[in-house]
């Protein structure tokens, strides 16, 4: 609230120039008001006023000066505004400014930010502290980018994403028919790092980087130093401590789990980036409306990426009301829900134009994929029943302290949510996820990387709470960074050495084997059957030493194989004397003997081949490949069309 001038500085104020005036009234964004020209017209001039006799000297959106008339000047507000001429105007400004300096300005409503920058631990310079988040980052992309290339295997889901980036570099949203299963921004995004590396060839090939598998997974290397990262940055934000944020990145970088997961080309390193950057983005917006646009892209990127991130989009529009002031929260989060669902209508919009939004649509005698179907496929996959038991085992087994931890913390944050309501928000994003798992049954393994930064954010922030309370009972702040700190060096080292199979063992180095056994042995024009993790590889030629290989462009994945009508029908005509070689990995042997019904013409072709080659690595059944090349029939011939190119084959 503006008060009046005492009498000195009456004298003074009256004696300034109108500019000197202008420039004594800032807004808050550092622009300049305009000088005050009244309205033409006699009924805009009365808006001026209310019923007080109160006038309006400056008005922008969201911020106005209005001044209250002060009696004792006897101003007839109605009479001044009743004449046009300059001169009246020109004493109309004098006057105006007079009242300005001897009357009170009406007082603004109070606002505050909900979420206010809280105070730090302990005072340190930001160049320390950014050396020290240098350092915790060395350090993790060390331990990350250890045996990288070697563990774990390269699983169907990676080689699937890697094939499909390829795919897009080819004009097309995968190499076989799209399905509309997953959306594609993931490996688009994959797809533009791949074309960074081809810039690169030299320095990548000189790091060892040799095929497309290692080059996507350099990127979630640089993925998982970004949300690290990110991660320190929201604890310190929510928190205000330095240690909870080292502890929470250490953490979620450190653990088994991540160090399996997020070395792995999957969307969902992609997708927690994007969701963790808008989540950032949220809480250190001060409530400024850019902030929110962006955060609104950011996880309408996340979505595209990798559509379980949806299931948080209800928590973040509580956290989008939380984060802004009152007169801010209508159209805040309108604007917020709007930007995110417009982005993520792209994927229904891709399916309209393709004439692919409901299924009963054929082409050539062959029925087109819909949107509807692949979204039936995603929520109600075949393997639903057993998805959750597999991976709750799997996360039993290297994060079951951390999950029951994070339970207690969630019971915690739900109970302090009365005072602080940001632990509401953040048991939010992680009951949404839990909710989603348990409703749904699809908890793939993978999941581990969404759920690990949403337990590490309740964790610290519910271990603030009593460390604050503590502090201020011992009267000793550095208690707090003691604590933090012991458990950081004690449960980091413990992380490390639970992870010490994934620096040291090499199961992936038996598929290096096997695909470079296939360039140096097999002829480009041989058609191959394959697994995912070979499909990008082999497509793309290469130069080993002297020689060029490659592209093997009848080398197909064994599942597209036998289902896709354009690769089974058109490419082979069902016929298994038309392949040429088989490279198989165990669940690829366990699948073709298991499934009669489809797998018919593989089935002959294993039953007509002969072993060349065995991979093996670290003794892992699951790690073992073999190659066969298939006998032909020598009483028949058949012709391979594909791609509009002929064959002869015998």
């Amino acid at each position: 609230m503006t008060q009046s001038l005492p009498s000195e500085g009456k004298e003074q104020q009256k004696s300034l120039s109108s500019e000197d005036k202008e420039q004594q009234i800032h807004i808050q964004d550092g622009s300049v008001p305009q000088p005050f020209v009244l309205p033409q017209t006699p009924t805009a001039r009365e808006s001026l006023e209310d019923s007080d006799g109160n006038v309006t000297i400056y008005r922008v959106d969201n911020f106005f000066v209005d001044t209250a008339q002060h009696r004792a000047l006897g101003l007839d507000v109605a009479s001044i505004v009743e004449e046009d001429t300059p001169a009246t105007t020109l004493s109309w400004t004098a006057m105006q400014r007079q009242r300005f300096s001897l009357a009170a300005t009406r007082k603004m409503p109070r606002i505050e930010l909900f979420n206010p920058v809280l105070k730090r631990d302990l005072p340190l310079a930001v160049w320390l502290e950014a050396l020290l988040v240098t350092l915790v980052l060395a350090v993790i992309a060390y331990v990350h980018a250890l045996n990288m290339f070697s563990y774990p295997l390269f699983s169907v889901e990676e080689g699937r994403y890697v094939a499909n980036a390829w795919a897009i570099g080819h004009g097309t949203f995968e190499p076989y028919t799209f399905l509309y299963n997953q959306v594609p921004l993931g490996w688009i995004q994959i797809a533009a790092w791949t074309q960074l590396i081809h810039l690169c060839g030299e320095m990548w090939s000189a790091m060892g980087v040799m095929g497309a598998m290692d080059s996507a997974r350099v990127l979630m290397l640089l993925l998982a130093l970004g949300s690290a990262l990110l991660m320190y940055l929201i604890v310190q934000r929510v928190s205000g401590s330095r240690g909870a944020a080292l502890l929470a990145m250490s953490l979620s970088a450190l653990s088994p789990l991540g160090l399996t997961y997020q070395r792995e080309v999957l969307l969902e390193n992609i997708g927690i980036f994007w969701l963790l950057l808008s989540l950032l983005l949220l809480v250190a917006g001060n409530s400024q409306l850019r902030t929110i646009v962006f955060a609104a892209i950011a996880l309408g990127i996340a979505i595209l990426s990798k559509e379980i991130m949806l299931i948080f989009f209800p928590a973040m529009l509580y956290g989008v009301w939380l984060h802004t002031t009152r007169f801010q929260r209508k159209f805040a989060s309108v604007a917020f829900g709007y930007i995110v669902l417009s982005l993520c209508s792209t994927f229904v919009l891709l399916a309209v134009l393709k004439g692919e939004l409901l299924p009963g649509y054929y082409r050539s005698h062959l029925q087109l994929p819909s949107l509807l179907g692949g979204l039936l496929t995603m929520v109600h996959p075949a393997s639903a029943g057993t998805l959750f038991q597999l991976s709750w085992a799997a996360w039993q087994h290297d994060s079951l302290p951390l999950q029951l931890i994070s339970a207690g913390a969630i019971a915690i944050n739900v109970l302090g949510g009365q005072r602080n309501r940001l632990q509401w928000f953040l048991a939010f994003l992680l009951l949404s996820y839990w909710a989603y798992l348990l409703l749904s049954g699809l908890a793939y393994p993978s999941y581990i990387v969404l759920e690990l930064p949403l337990m590490l954010l309740n964790i610290a922030m519910a271990l603030n709470t009593p460390l604050l309370w503590l502090c201020r009972r011992v009267g000793w702040d550095f208690a707090r960074m003691l604590i933090i700190f012991s458990l950081i060096g004690a449960l980091v080292p413990f992380d490390i050495q639970q992870a010490a199979g994934q620096l040291t063992l090499r199961p992936a180095t038996a598929q290096v084997y096997a695909l470079q056994w296939v360039r140096m042995h097999v002829p480009s024009h041989a058609v191959v059957v394959m697994n995912t993790y070979f499909f990008a590889d082999l497509h793309q030629p290469v130069v080993i030493g002297k020689l060029h290989r490659g592209p093997y462009n009848y080398a197909f994945v064994y599942s597209n194989a036998v289902a896709d009508p354009d690769i089974r029908d058109v490419c082979l005509h069902n016929n298994w004397n038309a392949i040429d070689y088989l490279v198989l990995d165990t669940s690829m042997v366990d699948a073709i003997r298991s499934d009669g019904s489809q797998m018919v013409m593989l089935q002959r072709a294993l039953s007509n081949a002969e072993l060349l080659q065995v991979y093996t690595a670290d003794s892992d059944a699951q790690a073992t490949l073999r190659i066969y090349k298939v006998l032909h029939d020598p009483l028949h011939q058949s012709l391979v069309t594909c791609n509009s190119q002929k064959i002869q084959k015998s």
